[in-house]
């Protein structure tokens, strides 16, 4: 049986790997047209969000976003699709029907599939979101 001390080892390793993953993957050789349509249903109510890099793998998409202080993504949810949130840089609060989470630097958050949420982003910042379809590995 893995501890919890094992198990919270093991999450900060992956969480530092992911760290040094987005600090040395060039995201923008991997944008495509395709890839840019599939995720522009996601309307911010206000602000902007520049999208910075996506990668389309068989199982998963991963899309790197750069935001400006005050913007604020409008409810939505991914009906067929889990997201995880990491937060690279700046702050951002995630609101949820009845909760809100606060997120800062390399904070993580795990968004199950079909459930409504509201982004809004304190500081200007980067984002990684990674989503996993339904069917998967």
């Amino acid at each position: 049986m893995t501890s919890i001390v094992d198990r919270f080892k093991k999450l900060e390793e992956s969480l530092e790997k992911l760290k040094r993953l987005s600090e040395s993957v060039d995201f923008k050789t991997l944008v495509t047209p395709t890839a840019v349509a599939d995720v522009s249903t996601v309307k911010f109510a206000k602000g902007e969000c520049k999208l910075t890099g996506i990668a389309k793998c068989k199982h998963y998409s991963v899309i790197e976003a750069d935001t400006t202080a005050g913007s604020e993504m409008a409810t939505h949810e991914h009906p067929g699709q889990t997201e995880i949130i990491i937060v690279l840089e700046g702050d951002i609060t995630v609101d949820f029907e009845n909760e809100r989470f606060v997120l800062g630097q390399y904070d993580t958050l795990v968004i199950h599939k079909g459930i409504p949420h509201k982004c809004s982003y304190v500081l200007p910042g980067k984002t990684l979101a990674i989503l996993i379809p339904r069917e998967g590995p």
